[in-house]
């Protein structure tokens, strides 16, 4: 990833969820938080091929990591986000395609 702080090393598999704030990308991970500069829907067409979903106008998240869907949100990575209305169908068409394998 191209931090505000340099290049950082990141496996997409320790990849939470993406979510946008104030400009910058926040890459939520297992090592901690990132923020980098770009845009969402660049890196949602990177990531797409790594089972990563766009939940949220503001989020983006790595469908490894969902723990639970519930009515409007999502928990991921211990993280509750919630779901847009827009893209609750894709979301949920994907996740079941993601569970069967």
């Amino acid at each position: 990833l191209e931090t505000v702080d340099g290049t950082r090393k990141v496996r997409v598999s320790d990849i939470w969820y993406v979510e946008v704030l104030s400009h910058y990308l926040m890459y939520h991970t297992k090592e901690g938080c990132f923020k980098v500069r770009g845009s969402m829907k660049v890196h949602e067409a990177e990531l797409a091929p790594y089972d990563f979903c766009r939940i949220h106008k503001s989020y983006l998240v790595n469908m490894a990591y969902v723990e639970e869907i519930r009515t409007g949100e999502a928990e991921v990575g211990g993280d509750v986000l919630p779901v847009g209305r827009s893209y609750k169908e894709k979301f949920m068409q994907e996740y079941l395609r993601y569970i069967r394998g």
